[in-house]
């Protein structure tokens, strides 16, 4: 909030570091109301981090923002401004964020990823023939162990691939 967005599709928060630092469907104009606006309060103190997170802590932060008379609470002088004195912003957000971790691409870039993922494949596949040829012999190694116990009787020549009737 204190160094707004970078100028950028995404609209990254500068210096943000919890996740996602993303802001791609508000307007700068919100951004920058929003940020003349709200005044935040810092609730978690360096002796006792736990008392931020405290439930009737917060609310005692958050009753003093609803009165018209300033109250001084953790460091902070916390009161009703009353209505604020511009008009409402009220947007409709225009887009579902399902992924906003994955970066924008440029054209180049799209490219080299389909590139990667087409060798990868290819690779995959001369992969997958290979392990298909050693199933195969071992398919084999074990029908002859089987004949050899017994368990199964050899083929006689010719009949590879006919069905008993």
């Amino acid at each position: 909030m204190k160094n707004g967005v970078a100028d950028d599709k995404r609209r990254t928060i500068v210096g943000a570091k919890a996740p996602p630092p993303y802001l791609p469907n508000v307007s700068l104009e919100a951004i920058e109301r929003f940020r003349r606006q709200i005044t935040p309060v810092n609730l978690i103190s360096e002796d006792d981090p736990k008392k931020g997170m405290d439930p009737e802590n917060v609310r005692k932060a958050v009753w003093p923002c609803i009165q018209e008379k300033p109250t001084e609470f953790m460091g902070y002088t916390l009161y009703d401004l009353g209505a604020w004195p511009e008009p409402p912003i009220c947007q409709k957000i225009t887009m579902r964020i399902t992924e906003p971790w994955k970066p924008e691409l440029s054209e180049k870039e799209a490219e080299i990823i389909q590139r990667i993922k087409k060798t990868a494949s290819e690779k995959g596949m001369r992969e997958e023939g290979r392990y298909e040829g050693v199933r195969r012999r071992r398919r084999k190694e074990d029908e002859k162990l089987l004949e050899f116990l017994g368990i199964k009787k050899a083929r006689a020549r010719g009949e590879k691939g006919r069905k008993r009737r």
